[in-house]
């Protein structure tokens, strides 16, 4: 039988991943925009992209 901990560690990194790939992509419209607002906007899903990646690593 396969442990539930098997499944559940690669699917927060993919998830992490899709969000890094998502993250950066604004990121790329924030430069071009330069909105102080969506500067935060950028920093608080930086922020949160870090905590998905370190539980992945953490829960490994």
């Amino acid at each position: 039988m396969i442990s539930i901990d098997f499944l559940i560690v690669p699917l927060v990194l993919v998830v992490g991943g899709i969000f890094t790939l998502l993250t950066s992509n604004f990121g790329f419209y924030v430069a071009v925009k330069g909105d102080p607002c969506l500067l935060l906007t950028y920093a608080v899903f930086l922020s949160i992209q870090f905590f998905i990646l370190m539980i992945g690593i953490i829960s490994t």
